[in-house]
């Protein structure tokens, strides 16, 4: 072999895989809105007014309380974009008043519940899901999902024993 045929040294390929093993791996983050994560220190459960009305011909009809618990130690808003099953199918509020029409502030050691509201979908929900966000309020579209909640957490989800199931179809059903 002749000495141009016999390189000394160390060859690209082998510095570029070298170099993979021996820089760092530093994290890239991107903000992506729509797929964020809410803190892990605010959790959402269904209180123990929550209730459904079972079956289609009540509209998948639930009254929903839902509580708040802040174990982060500083204060955080929440506002409520929307709500959905885990079929995709939206949550219609049946009153004048529901979770998206209120900032929610939660200080340092906050366990409270909020509603209940009454809410009908298109179909039965074994989770549901808060879409909206924690901190800064952003544009319709941007919303995350904040936390699932599911339906039967408590055994089941207990049937609504007073007042009449929430009639009104959201629209995407």
């Amino acid at each position: 072999m002749t000495e141009e045929g016999q390189r000394k040294g160390v060859s690209r390929r082998t510095l570029v895989k070298g170099a993979a093993w021996a820089v760092p791996a530093v994290p890239i983050i991107v903000a992506a809105p729509a797929h964020a994560a809410s803190p892990e220190c605010i959790q959402i459960t269904l209180g123990n007014n929550a209730c459904k009305w079972p079956g289609a011909t009540n509209y998948y009809s639930y009254n929903l309380e839902l509580c708040f618990k802040n174990t982060c130690g500083g204060t955080y808003q929440v506002w409520i974009q929307r709500i959905e099953n885990n079929a995709n199918k939206p949550f219609a509020k049946c009153g004048a008043s529901g979770f998206e029409d209120e900032a929610i502030t939660l200080g340092p050691g906050f366990n409270d519940c909020i509603g209940p509201y009454a809410y009908s979908s298109c179909s039965s929900a074994s989770t549901i899901r808060i879409y909206g966000w924690v901190g800064v309020k952003g544009a319709a579209g941007t919303e995350y999902l904040i936390d699932e909640v599911a339906t039967s957490g408590r055994a089941e989800l207990a049937d609504c024993s007073n007042g009449t199931p929430c009639k009104a179809l959201p629209t995407g059903c």
